[in-house]
């Protein structure tokens, strides 16, 4: 993660405001009972999904926090995760 926001930061848009950031993660949705998930299972989920989304926060916000008072509206962080799943 860091990485792909360093070459963001350095390479592709240098000096520019982040007006949004969207995090949206493929994999490690399961579905399935809780009491039939494997342990492998959940981690593969909160890896991509929680950890993922940590990771993301962390990287994407001094962005945002930098655009605030340079763009015509408020930085936007949003999470999401439903675009791939069919119930």
């Amino acid at each position: 993660m860091r990485s792909a926001f360093e070459k963001i930061k350095g390479e592709l848009f240098p000096n520019t405001p982040l007006a949004a950031a969207i995090f949206n993660p493929g994999g490690g949705f399961v579905r399935k009972p809780f009491l039939e998930l494997t342990e492998e299972e959940f981690v593969s989920g909160y890896d991509s999904q929680g950890r993922g989304g940590f990771l993301f926060s962390k990287e994407s916000l001094p962005l945002l926090l930098d655009g605030v008072g340079k763009l015509d509206f408020p930085p936007t962080l949003i999470f999401t995760g439903m675009s791939a799943h069919h119930f």
